[in-house]
């Protein structure tokens, strides 16, 4: 791992992110840790460090697992179960954004950068927008609606 290309693809926060990688480099694994902006909004950090893929499935994610409870699960349950398994399945989901996806963020982040060769170019003012745009939009929305 080059330090200074990686310094200047991680942007902003570098020295967090690269003591964090020597931890997972020397692991060779998945090492759990908290990462505060991920648990904050996990769509927009993703947005943020490039990962765009990503951070749009993480929007859609609610819609895709609703939509899975009304028309697949309706399906094969019976009304009388319908309710316990949505209440355990959006507590499920609720654990997983909530709980895993902060505490393995950088190491999805350190695989996502090795698997593109370290390359890249670091957040710039167009991505900071994007990312506050993904914040404030559902809110916005929210807002309007009610």
């Amino acid at each position: 791992m080059d330090k200074e290309r990686l310094r200047t693809v991680l942007g902003p926060g570098a020295d967090r992110y690269l003591r964090k990688f020597a931890k997972i480099e020397h692991v060779h694994g998945w090492v759990p840790g908290w990462n505060t902006a991920a648990f904050l909004h996990s769509t927009a950090w993703l947005w943020y460090r490039r990962m765009y893929g990503w951070s749009l499935l993480n929007l859609c994610a609610p819609l895709l697992l609703l939509l899975f409870l009304v028309f697949v699960v309706q399906w094969f349950v019976s009304e009388r179960y319908l309710n316990a398994i949505s209440v355990v399945v959006a507590a499920l989901y609720g654990l997983f954004v909530f709980g895993a996806v902060p505490a393995y963020a950088d190491s999805f982040y350190y695989r996502f950068l090795k698997r593109r060769h370290w390359r890249g170019k670091p957040p710039s003012r167009w991505t900071l927008a994007g990312a506050i745009l993904l914040v404030a939009l559902p809110i916005a929305i929210a807002y309007s609606l009610a």
